[in-house]
Parts: C-alpha cells; sequence; structure tokens
C-alpha cells in the first residue's frame, strides 16, 4: 500500500525513524561485506602510476606494437620523451645502430626528462642492444634500471623488462649472485608488488639456485611460488605460466634426485592442468613434455618417451617462432635416444639428422645447452654402432666444456665414458673416471641427504601449515556465512515485523488504512489534540446499496477497490487513506490549507468522473459518484471525535446538496462556520 510504506502504525515520525534504523542495519551489513571482501580480495599491488613512457614500452613488450597514449601529446618534440619514442620504433625496425644513437642522445638530455619512468628503458635498451652486440648485458645499464626502480616503485612491477635485463647478466654463480641480490632487494623494498611480479622474481630466483645447486633453497622458493599463486588465486595468464614454471623445476628437482617416479607424477600433473591461454599453455608445458620423455628414457622406457613426444604435436603450433625449432631439436634428440635404446640405429641417425638441422636454424634456445644434449646422443649413437673411436673424440671433448657441465651432462658423459672405456681396455682412464664418478656420487648423495631431507621436512611442514590455512580458512568463512545468515534474519525478523504491523492496520479488500489505524491516529494525539491545519475529508459513495443490488457484492468490492485506488491517487503520498466503513472513507491532509484541501477534494471528483464507473441505478448520474464532507480545522488541540463529527456533517450537507459533489465546514472552536463552495 503505497500510503503506508513510509510509515509505521501511523506516525510518520516514527516511521522515519524506524526507516533509518532499517537502512542503517542495511548500510552496516553492506559494510561489512564490503569490508570482507576488500580484505579478503585486496592483492598488493600498487595503484596505478603508469606514465605516458611506461605505458608505451609495457604495451611494446606485451604486444610488440607501439601504441602513443594521448598524454604524450604533453611532451615537444624534441623533448627526452618524444626521442624515445622514435628510439623505440627504430628498435622495432631493427635499425638497431640508429637506435643506438638515439638511446645515447636521451641519456645526455636525461637532465630535461619528465617522465620518471625514463631512465628505466632508456637503460634496459641500451642494454639489450649490447646484448645483441656481444652476447652479454652490461650491468652499469643494471644499475641504472635499478636505480630508476628507487626512483618510481612503481616500476619494480614491470618483470617483463627487469628480468630480462638481469638475465642478461646472469652467466656463473658470481654473476648469478648478483642478479639473486637484486631481485631479492626488490621483493624486500617493495612489497605491494603484483603477484605476478612477486611470482616471476621468486621463480628467477628459484632457478638461478637449482642451477648454481642449491636444490634444497631453489625448490622451497618454487614451492612458495606456487603455495602464493593458490593463496592469491589464478587469474591471469601469466600466474598460470608461473605455476606451470615452478611446477616443471619440482619436477626437475625430483629427476635430479633420480627420484624419477614422483618426477613422472608431477611432469603428468602439470601436463593435465588445464590453462586457459592456448599460447601459454604450450610455452610452458613444452619443457614439461621433453622432461617427461627423458624422464622415460633413463627409466628404460622408450615406447613411452616417444609417445610423450608424439602428444606434444598439437602444441608446438601455438610455440612462438623463434622457439619452435629449438623444442623440435629436443624431440628429436629424444626420439633419437628412444631408437637407440630399441636398437633401431637407422630411425635414431634419421632423428639426429632432424635434431641438427632444427639446431642449425634456430632462432632462440628454449632449453640451456641444446647443442650439448644432441652432441651427447651423437656419442650415444657412436657407441652404440661400435664407432668408439668417434664415440670418444665427442666424450673427451665435452668431458672439459664449460657448456656440458653448465647443462648437467657431467654425469651422462663420466657414465658413458665408463663403459666406453671398459670396453676399449683403458684400465688406467677406467679408473680415473671411475674415481671421477665415485666422488660424483658421494657428493650427490651427501647433497641429497642433506638437501632432500631439508625439503621433505620443509614440505611436510609446508603441508601442514597449508591444512591449517585451509582450515582457517574454512572456519572464517564459516563464520562470516554465520553472521550472514545472523543478519539476514535479524533483517528479516524486523521486516517480517513491520509487516505485520502494517498488515493489522490495512484492510484487507481496498489495501488502505483501517478503523484500527484511525484509533491508533487518535490515541497519538489524544493528550495534545489535532494540530492546526489538518483537514478531514469524509466520503461516501452515492447509492452504493442500489449498486450492490443491479451488479452484486463481488462487483460491488471491486468498485470498492477502484474507488480507494482513486481516493489514494488524488491525494499526498504522506496523506492518510482509511476505509471508514461500508462504503464510507476518510482522508486526514496534515499542513495543508483550506484552499488545498478543497482542491483535493475537486481532484478527487475529477478522478471519479474519469474513471467513470458504470452506475445505472445512481439517481445522480450513470458512472459511480462521491459525496464528500470537508471539515477545515483551523484551531490547535482541537479533539478528533469532534473534528470526525464536523466531516460528517459536511458530508450530509453535501448529500442534500444532491451529491457527487462537495461541502466544507471551517471549525474555529466554539464558532463553526459553514464555508460551502
Amino acid at each position: 500500500m503505497a500510503g503506508l510504506k513510509n510509515r509505521l502504525l501511523l506516525d510518520r515520525r516514527k516511521i522515519s525513524t524506524m526507516k533509518k534504523v532499517i537502512f542503517f542495519i542495511v548500510f552496516m551489513v553492506s559494510i561489512f561485506f564490503i569490508g570482507v571482501f576488500v580484505v579478503e580480495g585486496t592483492k598488493p599491488i600498487f595503484w596505478n602510476q603508469k606514465t605516458p613512457v611506461y605505458q608505451v614500452a609495457s604495451t611494446y613488450e606485451e604486444k610488440k606494437a607501439i601504441e602513443v597514449p594521448r598524454r604524450y601529446g604533453l611532451y615537444s618534440e624534441r623533448s627526452p620523451e618524444q626521442l624515445f619514442l622514435k628510439g623505440l620504433q627504430a628498435f622495432d625496425a631493427e635499425d638497431y645502430g640508429n637506435a643506438k644513437t638515439i638511446f645515447s642522445q636521451i641519456e645526455e638530455q636525461m637532465g630535461k626528462a619528465n617522465d620518471k619512468a625514463l631512465p628505466f628503458y632508456v637503460a634496459f635498451y641500451q642494454n639489450q642492444l649490447q646484448v645483441m652486440e656481444e652476447g652479454n648485458g652490461n650491468t652499469a645499464y643494471i644499475e641504472k634500471m635499478l636505480q630508476a626502480i628507487t626512483a618510481y616503485p612503481y616500476l619494480a612491477n614491470d618483470h617483463c623488462h627487469v628480468w630480462p635485463a638481469l638475465h642478461s647478466i646472469a652467466k656463473d654463480e658470481t654473476t648469478d649472485g648478483y642478479v639473486i641480490a637484486a631481485l631479492e632487494d626488490i621483493l624486500e623494498k617493495h612489497p605491494r608488488l603484483s603477484t605476478d611480479a612477486v611470482s616471476r622474481y621468486n621463480n628467477c630466483i628459484a632457478m638461478l639456485d637449482f642451477f648454481d645447486g642449491n636444490y634444497g633453497k631453489s625448490i622451497r622458493r618454487f614451492y612458495d611460488v606456487n603455495m602464493l599463486l593458490e593463496e592469491r588465486g589464478i587469474n591471469t595468464n601469466f600466474s598460470w605460466g608461473q605455476k606451470l614454471f615452478a611446477n616443471s623445476y619440482i619436477g626437475v628437482f625430483y629427476y635430479e634426485f633420480d627420484e624419477y617416479e614422483a618426477a613422472t607424477q608431477i611432469f603428468r600433473d602439470n601436463i593435465a592442468l588445464e590453462v586457459p591461454d592456448p599460447i601459454i599453455n604450450a610455452e610452458r608445458k613444452y619443457s614439461d613434455y621433453i622432461n617427461l620423455s627423458s624422464t622415460y628414457l633413463d627409466l628404460g622406457k622408450p615406447k613411452e618417451a616417444k609417445e610423450v613426444c608424439e602428444e606434444m604435436g598439437p602444441i608446438i603450433p601455438y610455440i612462438r617462432d623463434s622457439l619452435q625449432d629449438s623444442v623440435r631439436a629436443s624431440v628429436y634428440d629424444n626420439l633419437a635416444r628412444a631408437a637407440i635404446l630399441e636398437g633401431d640405429l637407422k630411425e635414431a641417425l634419421s632423428n639426429i639428422e632432424k635434431a641438427e638441422k632444427s639446431l642449425a636454424t634456430m632462432k632462440e634456445d628454449a632449453f640451456y645447452g641444446s647443442d650439448q644434449f644432441i652432441k651427447l646422443t651423437k656419442a650415444k649413437y657412436a657407441y652404440a654402432a661400435k664407432d668408439y673411436a668417434k664415440a670418444r673424440n665427442i666424450l673427451e671433448e665435452m668431458k672439459v666444456s664449460q657448456d656440458a657441465i653448465y647443462a648437467g651432462l657431467e654425469e651422462e658423459i663420466n657414465t658413458l665414458l665408463l663403459e666406453l672405456y671398459k670396453e676399449l681396455g683403458e684400465e688406467e682412464l677406467y679408473q680415473q673416471i671411475l674415481q671421477d664418478v665415485q666422488k660424483q656420487e658421494e657428493e650427490k648423495t651427501a647433497i641429497m641427504k642433506q638437501e632432500y631431507l631439508e625439503f621433505s621436512q620443509y614440505y611436510a611442514a609446508s603441508e601442514m601449515l597449508k591444512k591449517e590455512n585451509q582450515l582457517l580458512e574454512i572456519q572464517r568463512r564459516l563464520s562470516y556465512f554465520l553472521i550472514a545468515v545472523m543478519v539476514f534474519i535479524l533483517l528479516l525478523v524486523v521486516g517480517f515485523g513491520i509487516f505485520m504491523r502494517w498488515n493489522t492496520f490495512m484492510d484487507p479488500l481496498t489495501k488502505i488504512q483501517n478503523r484500527k489505524a484511525l484509533h491508533v491516529y487518535a490515541k497519538k494525539h489524544q493528550q495534545k489534540g489535532i494540530p492546526m491545519n489538518t483537514h478531514l475529508i469524509m466520503l461516501d459513495i452515492d447509492f452504493f446499496k442500489k449498486y450492490n443490488d443491479v451488479y452484486g457484492h463481488l462487483e460491488g468490492d471491486e468498485a470498492l477497490k477502484q474507488v480507494a485506488s482513486i481516493i489514494r491517487r488524488s491525494v499526498r503520498k504522506k496523506d492518510f487513506c482509511i476505509r471508514y466503513g461500508g462504503e464510507e472513507f476518510l482522508v486526514i491532509l496534515e499542513n495543508i490549507t483550506e484552499i488545498q484541501a478543497e482542491t483535493v477534494c475537486q481532484r478527487i471528483l475529477r478522478n471519479m468522473e474519469t474513471a467513470a464507473i458504470p452506475h445505472t441505478a445512481s439517481e445522480v448520474a450513470q458512472v459511480v459518484t462521491l459525496s464528500l464532507g470537508l471539515c477545515a480545522n483551523e484551531t490547535e488541540g482541537t479533539a478528533l471525535e469532534t473534528l470526525l463529527t464536523k466531516a460528517d456533517q459536511a458530508l450530509y450537507s453535501a448529500k442534500e446538496a444532491g451529491r457527487n459533489t462537495f461541502r466544507v465546514i471551517s471549525y474555529r472552536g466554539e464558532e463553526e462556520k459553514p464555508a460551502n463552495p
């Protein structure tokens, strides 16, 4: 009922108060849940502080396309920022000489630059140009990038430029240590990094530790990355890539410590992960396919190794072009090894040739030391073909090669040399290599005992912590749910109470207020009386008994509903509309002048005429009409009963005047003065 939507017990002030209370409850509940969402959903990231140069460089890294934001128009044509655009365009066009000149010019004019990100990206591209020329980066450029991050911390989020630059100088334990320290410094100084940046930096540190033999430390960090991503949620393609990356190294860790079954399971699980983006899926899983195939080869299962290589077919087209030849080389290399195990030397030679052909055309190495792996396969082929001289030359050359050692092939080389020297009867060399192998085994066993034990303990503790966190998470969510249920029940009870009390004072037929509501209104004003300018209109349907006689009581009920609706629409929302009894209605108008009250009466009569409800038995018109009596109260503190009596008298006057009209009585205390139109 529209008239009671903003009321409770017909007391507007009480209703307003209740409305505020309900609003406050709903508001606080909303704030509570918003707070929970914010606290739970907050990711430790910076506010959006992308400068124009940052936008250009990050977009170029992502799309390999130069997109210039509108804000770039703030920079003059000869500014360092505009020169950066030209340098980037030259770099993109592979005009590296011109790009180098432009970036050097920018460095000289850096004092005039306004963009805080410019020094970072200029140093990055200068470093990239040196990598192209000399194969390695320059620590001086890296230092400039790190200084720029200190001056403009938001740059720490740009892991797509930070890591490649640092990686360009990582080549041994010394430089790896420098890179690890730099990455750890970034993580420590910038705790609000994005999830992508945190996961990548930790993965990169873990990877370098892994190659430097710090296996336990490395795997713990990879495992931490996994836990971080699970905690914060994997909601970007890059996060998926970092999860796959971490899992891959955990699998390699088990592989390195001869836990082949565990490694196989991890690689299989990684491959089975459903990654939404097919490119991320391919570029982060190809190493798992190769590693899984290699694991089967070490287990002496060439058939399974070949099947895994065949499974790679659908993902290779999604790997970026520069890596595809390198990946194919690794696939052919494993197929060659499988063929050697099966004794099919013709097939092995064919695959070695295919691997070398792919290696010759590759633009980027997907695995460190792909050429060394193929060399080792050629040595295995030569040994299987009894070409011992060739096998010996390859293996002895690889034994002193730092590339082969850094690729982790030292153990395999020594194992194959042992077999070769034994076959050739080279006892002295055999004993020498045997000592090396035994020493390596002892060292590996010692490392295994220490690193594997540490990791196992850490893994167990992490799993326990993970379970505890999951339990706490369940308890926390359950508590939020229970609070939400309690608040909902509270609101439901309050709402139901309001509805029931509202329904108590509603006429079930016409859906306006009833006589009970009028009693409450009277009780409210019992002590102080009715305020001045509170006017009453008494309304009665003309010849309603005859209407029921002609149309029946059901139609009579419908007529009552329509009349009530017309009255309700003809007055203000805050006015009281009451079904006084039978076909009689009462309207209470507060804070309104007598002239305005008369206008309301005229509006009701006009709306009734417009509605044109048929009433052929009426003696006034052929439609339903009303008689109205208005008591205009111009006295403070009048009793409601007095005003009702005066309104009823005015209604009687309207009927005496022929019905379908209204009459007015202005009440001024003891004296009443008719004020009929």
